[in-house]
């Protein structure tokens, strides 16, 4: 964010305008509107990529883009922080109901059951994060050491990285341990699709070669922009790239998701209570260490309740 001075919005205005945006000066807004873009140009790819590791609906990780992000930029106490689907909750949650049962079966990833397992989850996480705003518990962000918060972090990356590969080279991905899908990757590599290969490699050249290069370009649209127009001008579905396709349109219904019971509430609290204490730590490190370089000041209780609406 910029922060070339200018004049800030009058005092008689301030009372119709949210508190996070008090104070914000018109010349931002250029700078604001290019890391908006280019915020949404790596945010919904990404989060379209975490809905492979929660193993739901491409669409629910655009739902998470959307809300989030509006919810806390008018509530939350930061001006830096963005929140929306993040891949060490995801990894969690993916993790946790990997042996959840209803009626003696195991619930299958992207089933119906499924989803609405993870939208009970989340309400739970919700609501334990509303508790912990009532009680004023931000600081238990503080009691998780950054080293461990950093290696769990690294891992879980690692992690989803490598289970990404297969997709990067086009080729199926194996069943069992990690240690047995990395062999059946090494060992099937000769099936690799040269185009899916040749997009994989050609956006992480464009991401990264703009990181270095030109910071001020952003790379991430020019990647996504230029992905999208390859796909379609050269019909790429045709050649072996797996493309995401048409996406349910409008806005997911409200409610309390389907399919669920009372039942399923207390084997889910140990997966909902692993999601809040992750979203705690996380937001009180990340909000801190922006503020602490921006000479900024956060309220991590105020952005619990943020988080918790974002959920909701």
């Amino acid at each position: 964010m910029s922060t070339t001075p200018a004049q800030p919005i009058p005092r008689r205005e301030s009372r119709l305008v949210p508190a996070a945006m008090r104070g914000y000066k018109r010349s931002w807004l250029r700078t604001d509107i290019v890391a908006g873009l280019t915020l949404a140009a790596v945010a919904i790819p990404e989060t379209m990529g975490y809905t492979s590791i929660a193993k739901t609906p491409v669409i629910t990780g655009l739902y998470t883009v959307l809300f989030p992000a509006v919810v806390f930029a008018l509530l939350g106490s930061s001006r830096l922080l963005v929140v929306g689907a993040d891949l060490a909750t995801a990894a969690i949650l993916a993790a946790g109901l990997a042996t959840f049962t209803i009626g003696g079966l195991v619930v299958q990833p992207n089933s119906p059951q499924w989803l609405a397992l993870t939208s009970l989850t989340a309400l739970l996480c919700g609501a334990m994060l509303l508790l912990a705003r009532l009680m004023r518990l931000g600081f238990l962000g503080d009691f998780l050491s950054a080293s461990v918060l950093i290696g769990f972090l690294t891992g879980v990356g690692i992690q989803v990285f490598t289970g990404q590969i297969p997709d990067m080279l086009g080729i199926s991905k194996g069943s069992g341990n990690w240690f047995e899908q990395q062999w059946h990757t090494l060992t099937h590599l000769g099936e690799t699709s040269l185009p899916t290969l040749g997009f994989a490699v050609g956006t992480l050249a464009l991401i990264l070669g703009f990181k270095r290069l030109a910071p001020r370009v952003p790379g991430a649209i020019l990647a996504v922009v230029l992905s999208i127009i390859l796909s379609a001008a050269l019909q790429m579905s045709t050649h072996g790239v797996a493309i995401v396709g048409a996406l349910e349109g409008g806005f997911p219904p409200l409610g309390l998701p389907p399919g669920v019971a009372w039942s399923d509430i207390p084997p889910l609290l140990g997966v909902a209570f692993s999601c809040f204490v992750l979203i705690i730590a996380q937001s009180a490190a990340t909000s801190r260490s922006f503020a602490t370089r921006h000479g900024d000041r956060v309220d991590i209780n105020r952005d619990i309740s943020t988080i918790y609406s974002s959920l909701r």
